[in-house]
């Protein structure tokens, strides 16, 4: 399905032209492969003033940052409904009616939905989306084998995550008041979100990673959205590690 943003045409452009299939995947991929077997060095800003020093805390929240790294090697080990209201929790609305995250105009674009692989529920091998304000999921699809999976959320070889979270935008809630730039403020939301995932992953000492090569549309086909006018803005593999 073809994107077209209102008041947001160059963004619709933009995100039409950056999606991902089994055609656009060959592209992506040897320029990831390319990059991969060169040497990058990360170049540092200098500026000729002098430096001041600053403490660092030495406090849990730290601790859990310096934890966080990217686990791609799960097992087969299944999560239990309670390590998933823990991963979901970081998403939750508050009593005031606001999530547990920013957002520009309190127009909240960003849904969660996620992929259950590996889970101890009724719902396993379901898609379901996340109610942020009864902290609940609903059922969505019934998903296909592992197999067929493996190649719509991500190209080459992947061990089975337990959970794929699944970030979806509706551009218009932001872009009908934000225009253009509402297309960054919606990217801004989502990074927020996997960040408190990300450390929820630590805090429970599981592995987990972020996916950027999601087929879109076929992504859309497996939560009942290709004619809802929804982009997905990234994914987030997640299991128990087996190293």
């Amino acid at each position: 399905m073809k994107v077209n943003f209102k008041n947001a045409p160059l963004f619709s452009l933009f995100w039409e032209n950056s999606k991902l299939n089994s055609v656009t995947e060959v592209r992506f991929g040897k320029s990831v492969m390319d990059d991969a077997s060169s040497v990058h060095a990360i170049p540092q800003l200098y500026f000729p003033t002098d430096d001041i020093e600053l403490k660092t805390p030495n406090d849990e929240l730290l601790k859990i940052m310096k934890n966080r790294v990217s686990g791609r090697e799960f097992a087969e080990t299944p999560f239990s409904e309670k390590q998933l209201g823990g991963l979901f929790s970081g998403f939750k609305q508050n009593v005031n009616q606001k999530r547990l995250v920013a957002s520009g105009g309190g127009k909240y674009p960003v849904e969660v939905f996620a992929l259950l692989l590996n889970v101890k529920s009724e719902l396993n091998n379901h898609s379901v989306y996340y109610n942020h304000d009864t902290h609940s999921l609903s059922k969505v699809n019934k998903l296909a084998d592992w197999d067929h999976l493996k190649h719509v959320v991500s190209s080459g070889e992947i061990d089975k995550p337990a959970v794929v979270f699944i970030f979806v935008a509706y551009p218009e809630r932001s872009t009908s008041k934000y225009g253009e730039r509402g297309g960054r403020f919606l990217l801004i939301e989502t990074g927020q979100y996997v960040q408190n995932l990300s450390l929820r992953v630590v805090q429970e000492k599981l592995s987990g990673y972020e996916i950027g090569s999601l087929h879109d549309d076929e992504i859309l086909k497996l939560l009942n959205l290709e004619k809802s006018g929804a982009i997905v803005t990234l994914g987030y593999f997640c299991g128990v590690s087996r190293k």
